[in-house]
């Protein structure tokens, strides 16, 4: 079958021995050239080596490694199945898999409009007592133990100490909702005791700045993932 991609994302060293793997986490499998969702044909789809595509994408590959998903490695270009791209939770779930499976940039061929999807965000850090807080978990580039989420919680901690507080912080994936990195009272402030109804508050004053996917990493109403 000849078909033109649509699309090309950047396949980082960081998640390219687990790219089929991630692909089936989000629920979307890789057969020969083809990704299905359930039974339903939802892209086809080939991998390229670097070098086979010219212009911005070339450019932002030929910049080398990022923090934490490590040097680009190959391409993964697709075009949506015509049934596909008009089921809208369908739709969103290829994305999301795909960005997920690469954590490189995507670029839309015929656009010629080329996206960061991991790039540096502000949170608050409110969020880690929020069960779908950093975007119900999806924000974060993992949930498991390893350098990225030491690099997460090694910045909440010095955002906490710098203002003398103290609580529990870490990775928590039995807890409720999704999001797996939770901050959990009590909590004290130079010593003193500050009450559970105030955490909430006063976590909401910090901030971190730390690698992500970028907010809204697929919206039905953005036209850059449509053909």
């Amino acid at each position: 079958m000849t078909w033109k991609p649509a699309f090309a994302s950047v396949v980082m060293q960081r998640a390219d021995a687990q790219f089929t793997t991630t692909l089936r986490a989000w629920g979307v499998e890789l057969r020969d050239d083809q990704l299905f969702i359930g039974d339903r044909l939802a892209a086809l789809c080939r991998f390229e080596e670097l070098g086979a595509r010219n212009g911005k994408l070339a450019e932002w590959c030929a910049a080398g490694a990022r923090p934490f998903v490590g040097a680009p490695v190959r391409l993964f270009t697709w075009t949506h199945a015509p049934l596909s791209i008009h089921d809208v939770d369908e739709h969103a779930t290829l994305v999301r898999a795909i960005a997920h499976a690469s954590l490189g940039a995507v670029l839309s061929v015929d656009e010629d409009e080329l996206r960061e999807l991991v790039v540096q965000r502000t949170f608050r850090l409110s969020e880690l007592t929020q069960e779908y807080g950093f975007d119900e978990g999806d924000a974060l580039l993992e949930s498991a133990a390893g350098p990225y989420i030491d690099d997460v919680l090694a910045q909440v901690r010095a955002a906490l100490a710098r203002e003398q507080l103290d609580i529990w912080v870490g990775l928590d994936t039995d807890g409720p909702g999704p999001n797996p990195l939770r901050a959990w009272p009590p909590m004290t402030r130079a010593g003193a005791d500050v009450p559970n109804e105030d955490v909430d508050r006063v976590l909401a004053k910090l901030e971190i700045e730390i690698w992500a996917f970028r907010e809204r990493l697929y919206d039905s109403r953005d036209t850059f993932w449509y053909e």
